[in-house]
């Protein structure tokens, strides 16, 4: 198999991932807009903008991805083709990079979990409302973390075979 083949298959994770934060916040927008509609009780009154909030930026994220990467394939492509060794070193140079963020991204989401705990635990109807939603994006963002760290190593661990 060839090295572009894997640059391919990683976007194409990366473009399924996006597929699925998409659904999710279009059904947690779907969710917002039920709870606006037909909310009787005060929280479900107040979760609405929180809602609304998350779910735009589960959508947005979802669209930006996709393109993101959908454009990164066809750049690739043509990059492999003409500069075959520049291209796996700006690869390798690249994934080395944002391999680095995966850490600071887990203490992110620990923090937004541990402020949603608390908030959720020691604050008012609105306070709670954003405490729920500040631990669904913690855990959200775990899962997605995950699964990108994890393609990320295969990606990086095949640009090192075809680099040494």
């Amino acid at each position: 198999m060839e090295f572009i083949e894997h640059t391919i298959s990683w976007c194409k994770g990366e473009m399924l991932e996006a597929r699925i934060i998409l659904i999710l916040g279009l059904i947690l927008l779907i969710g917002t807009f039920l709870f606006y509609k037909t909310g009787t009780t005060p929280f479900s009154k107040a979760i609405v903008l929180p809602l609304l909030l998350f779910s735009m930026l589960l959508i947005g994220s979802g669209f930006s991805m996709s393109s993101l990467n959908q454009k990164r394939i066809i750049e690739s492509s043509y990059l492999y083709k003409s500069e075959k060794d520049q291209f796996i070193n700006a690869e390798k140079k690249r994934v080395e990079e944002f391999k680095k963020w995966y850490p600071y991204t887990r203490i992110a989401m620990t923090i937004f979990i541990l402020t949603g705990l608390l908030a959720y635990f020691f604050g008012g109807m609105i306070f709670q409302s954003i405490g729920l939603v500040f631990m669904l994006l913690g855990l959200s963002g775990f899962a997605i973390d995950h699964f990108s760290e994890e393609r990320a190593d295969i990606y990086y661990s095949e640009i090192l075979k075809v680099s040494n």
